[in-house]
């Protein structure tokens, strides 16, 4: 009985506001052309207006980045201020996220990794979506 209870506190006790925010991280998810993977981005506003905590991007970023059939990584950016996006990285399989997070100035390990860039969302969005397919082509030797 103790494993289970266990077990129902830790993955079967998260805020309605936690699971309104992953409502709003797949709801603006999105296929990348490459059909190698897919990104999402919360802003500060739709955050606000759920008065979620940023700091809950790193478990939807493990919950939802690498489990799209067909893919090779998910990225989650989450804008923090106004010119402070956070990025989160997670791998399906052995694509090599570390090398983009590292590319504009993070880190972290194959399968997980993250970065912070100074720059508004939709300049980071683009930066980062350059720097992904680039390591796409890297990695299939277009």
């Amino acid at each position: 009985a103790l494993l289970s209870e266990s077990v129902f506190y830790i993955y079967r006790s998260y805020s309605l506001k936690t699971l309104k925010y992953w409502g709003k991280v797949l709801e603006n998810m999105q296929m990348d052309e490459s059909g190698f993977f897919v990104w999402s981005k919360t802003s500060i506003e739709e955050r606000e207006r759920l008065g979620v905590d940023p700091g809950k991007i790193d478990m939807a970023a493990s919950n939802f980045a690498p489990i799209v059939k067909g893919t090779e990584f998910g990225i989650i950016l989450t804008e923090e201020e106004e010119k402070l996006v956070r990025g989160s990285l997670r791998s399906r399989k052995d694509f090599d996220v570390a090398k983009i997070a590292q590319e504009l100035g993070g880190g972290g390990h194959q399968r997980a990794a993250g970065f912070s860039v100074k720059l508004s969302l939709p300049e980071a969005e683009k930066k980062v979506l350059e720097i992904a397919r680039k390591h796409i082509k890297l990695r299939e030797g277009v």
